[in-house]
């Protein structure tokens, strides 16, 4: 009988354990204990008057008060000495009138001052409007106005600085706000006010609704809007911090480079100094200084976001690498990609991804100690996800309105399965659920949506697409609206329009996010229409130095297509959807856009000042010649000139790096050409491009036009072994540069196979039927330029197989006072030409013989 009830033991613990393992029993049992346990203490410290977070922090001070509080490279704080800081930066505070429940706006750098400043305001009953530092113009003015501060606490950094100086003579008399620059003499000044705590009444009975901090966050469309991190949501933080954390050490210490007025880096710093955790404070992140840093102030966690972890990865491996005590990673944005990759690598055991918003409405985590749950920014167990079936919800999303689709006959809201996806809304009882944007009604009341499911049901819209699979994970798709994410940051496209149409000619600007090849994220793409009177001589370096001056430097667009008209759909909005769905892919330009196909897609480089024509990119024939950003960013110098050492050509980067297939049936392509040094002795200098078919050679003088010629495999030479094989396969090849102004030129490169077992005289007579006298010598391609009033003639005669009598035109460039023309036979329907009038100063000129009728002799390339 004991042997039988030992069996039973046994087989259910065996049982328990197997459902445990499959359905995550405990561990959603230990997050709801938790949470409710949290929910409950704030609302009794609610109740009590006892919601602000300085009474954690002043706990820890009496706990550890000679603990390392704040790390940087400048200087060291323990928790005492951050706290009499803290305190003399509220009575500085107080002696210029602020008064309790006021903000005061914070547009500072990464900085030990940063959360001491913070929690001087927590002091006295206040709070800071979290400003980014890079906002300049319009933008910076419309987050000081939404905060109605009236104290503006500015870095020393002289950017930062300027940019506030420009916008003084209005934030004084406008805003009627005082800036004030923290500097040494500052600083000073206020190390001078006594370091006693302020009074308990300033923060007795603060409300939980109150602001704890102000974030600003691009929301959906327009300006940022501000968003309050409540008093309440920033107690219950503080109490749930740890839920991640399976053995907190008494010497623990977060590194957080990231910027601290956004949520990610600035709540979690605040959390860590209220529990009792040191924090190291870089100031910005950099690859270079990162595990330097982590390494020398002893951090065993940092904060990151998204493309963190994939910078990191791109560095040289170091001895570094290991050096760190780190233990475990918090944060949000790390792709699926890279999550394993940088775990092995840098041997950092757990990783915390969360998902949430500055609103707070839908918050997922995922506490990660191995490969099971990588790459998921959250998890839910059987319990949770019967708890939430109802209430976290995927719905169907129109692609053109982004309003959630409705069932024409109900008029109700179709729900996605959790497996496939879709934009998640939150059931809430009422909009109370919602703090709201801060002094701003109107786009708080565009967050809910009613009548989904039944008639007077609530729902809050997220604005994010995620999916859930079948065993619980949950994986983030995409950001839908107009805002999107670049280098980390988010992008108002909305702001981004109205500075671009500010700028001379601009008509109308048509701002988007469009998927890179190797980026994360999506870079900002504009579609302008141009004023036709300014169309020709647009002044683009202008443009870019306005949109610099406005704008921060991550939303300045990385692209430009100009257009010929915009598009609107029915309710008179810009419509971004097809745009963004054909992006900057030459192969997809025309496919979703009405008439899209003649626009011009110009880009920028980082390091550059101006959109350039130089780089357009074209397809031809449904191959891409350049395709994309992908083939630019991985061209590099392949040779050097032998006599000058100078870089004389930039080529994809080996076979894999270009799609070979599209090398192999066409080794034309878009070659960057640095010309030697005017130095050089040698003239003509011989240089060496690579395709996908093998080396080529030409001459290429330093200030003119010239062709293909004197160097081996000359196109008589391919003649004369064409001859001697019996006219098999052979090419001929032609191509020119022009010197540019900045020592840059383009060549095009075309080839042109001679059908097989063609005879010599089919040959000749087609050439003598086309050009009349020609020789036999002259099967070379001669390029004949002439630039005459702004209109620029190329002429290819003779070519095999050409004929005079069909003339075609393309206008493959619409340059200054620029046209181009190219005579080709019908031998020859597709030529392209690229040209640019050498009269004004243009950079570009190239042809590209890219493809032979698929009848007649000429029947196979």
């Amino acid at each position: 009988m004991a042997l039988t009830t030992a069996a039973l033991v046994a087989g259910g613990a065996s049982v328990a354990a197997y459902l445990n393992a499959k359905y995550h029993i405990h561990r959603d049992l230990s997050t709801i204990t938790k949470t409710k346990s949290a929910e409950r203490a704030t609302a009794r410290a609610a109740a009590n008057g006892t919601l602000s977070a300085w009474n954690f922090f002043a706990e820890q001070v009496k706990k550890q008060p000679n603990a390392t509080c704040i790390w940087t490279r400048e200087a060291e704080f323990t928790f005492q000495e951050a706290h009499d800081m803290a305190c003399q930066y509220g009575h500085y505070l107080l002696s210029l009138g602020v008064k309790r429940g006021d903000l005061v706006a914070v547009y500072l750098q990464n900085c030990s001052e940063f959360p001491i400043l913070w929690l001087g305001l927590w002091a006295i009953g206040c709070s800071p409007a979290l400003i980014n530092y890079n906002l300049a113009g319009p933008a910076l003015m419309h987050c000081l106005k939404v905060s109605s501060a009236e104290i503006l606490i500015v870095d020393s950094d002289p950017d930062c600085a300027g940019r506030v100086e420009e916008q003084r003579a209005a934030i004084e008399g406008e805003l009627n706000m005082k800036p004030l620059l923290l500097d040494e003499n500052l600083k000073s000044y206020i190390a001078t006010f006594p370091s006693a705590v302020p009074d308990e009444s300033f923060r007795k009975g603060i409300e939980g609704g109150s602001p704890a901090c102000l974030f600003y966050t691009s929301g959906t469309t327009g300006l940022p809007k501000a968003s309050a991190f409540t008093t309440s949501r920033m107690y219950y933080s503080i109490l749930t911090s740890d839920l991640f954390e399976s053995s907190r050490g008494s010497r623990d210490r977060w590194y957080n480079c990231m910027p601290l007025y956004h949520g990610t880096g600035g709540v979690r710093l605040q959390v860590c100094l209220c529990r009792g955790d040191s924090v190291a404070i870089g100031k910005k992140f950099s690859t270079r200084n990162f595990w330097r840093d982590v390494i020398d102030s002893e951090s065993t966690h940092f904060i990151y976001v998204g493309e963190t972890a994939r910078y990191l990865l791109s560095a040289p491996p170091s001895p570094l690498d290991r050096q760190h005590k780190v233990r475990g990673m918090y944060g949000n944005g790390l792709r699926p990609d890279v999550w394993e990759r940088f775990r092995e690598r840098f041997g950092v055991p757990s990783i915390c991804e969360f998902f949430n918003s500055t609103e707070g409405m839908f918050g997922l985590l995922n506490i990660n100690h191995g490969p099971y749950s990588a790459a998921c920014v959250g998890h839910h167990g059987l319990i949770l996800r019967k708890l939430f079936h109802n209430t976290y919800i995927p719905v169907a999303i129109d692609s053109v309105t982004g309003d959630i689709l409705r069932d024409p006959a109900t008029g109700f809201a179709t729900r996605m399965s959790y497996e496939e996806g879709g934009e998640m809304i939150v059931a809430v009882a009422n909009e109370s659920a919602f703090q709201g944007y801060w002094k701003n009604p109107e786009a708080t009341s565009k967050k809910f949506v009613r009548d989904i499911f039944e008639k007077g049901d609530l729902y809050y819209r997220t604005g994010d697409a995620l999916r859930r699979t079948a065993d619980g994970h949950w994986h983030f798709l995409d950001r839908l609206g107009d805002t999107f994410r670049w280098k980390s940051e988010n992008v108002s496209t909305a702001e981004v329009a109205v500075v671009l149409g500010e700028f001379p000619g601009v008509l109308e600007a048509n701002v988007y996010g469009v998927l890179v090849p190797n980026y994360e994220g999506r870079a900002g793409c504009a579609a302008l229409q141009l004023d036709p009177s300014v169309r020709e001589r647009f002044d683009w370096a202008g443009l870019v130095r306005h949109a610099r001056e406005k704008l921060p430097r991550y939303a300045v667009p990385v692209f430009i297509r100009v257009v010929e008209a915009s598009d609107h759909i029915h309710n008179n909005k810009q419509n971004k959807v097809p745009l963004r769905d054909e992006g900057v892919d030459p192969a997809k330009k025309g496919t979703k856009v009405k008439n899209g196909g003649a626009d011009r897609v110009l880009w920028m480089k980082a390091e550059e000042d101006t959109y350039n024509a130089r780089r357009e990119m074209y397809t031809q024939n449904k191959h891409t010649t350049l395709r994309g950003i992908t083939t630019l960013s991985n061209y590099k110098p392949m040779d050097r000139c032998g006599h000058c050492s100078a870089s004389s050509h930039w080529g994809p980067l080996g076979s894999k790096a270009a799609d070979s297939s599209t090398m192999r049936a066409r080794p034309e392509f878009l070659a960057h050409q640095r010309l030697p040094s005017s130095s050089c002795s040698r003239t003509p200098q011989c240089m060496r491009m690579r395709t996908g078919r093998g080396s080529w050679f030409w001459t290429a003088k330093t200030k003119s036009l010239s062709t293909m010629a004197s160097q081996p495999r000359t196109a008589s030479m391919l003649a004369t072994r064409a001859k001697r094989r019996k006219q098999r396969c052979s090419r001929v090849m032609a191509s020119w540069l022009m010197r540019c102004r900045d020592g840059f030129a383009v060549s095009r490169v075309s080839s042109l196979r001679v059908a097989r077992r063609l005879r010599a005289s089919s040959v000749w007579s087609s050439m003598r039927s086309a050009a009349g006298r020609a020789q036999k010598s002259d099967l070379e391609a001669k390029m004949v330029p002439s630039c005459s009033q702004g209109r620029v003639s190329l002429k290819m005669l003779p070519t095999p197989c050409s004929s005079s009598k069909t003339k075609m035109m393309f206008s493959a460039m619409e340059l200054p006072r620029s046209r181009s023309e190219v005579i080709c036979g019908r031998a020859m329907p597709r030529a392209v030409v690229m040209t640019e009038c050498a009269s004004t100063g243009s950079q570009l000129t190239g042809v590209m013989l890219s493809r032979a009728r698929r009848k007649g002799p000429m029947a196979r390339l």
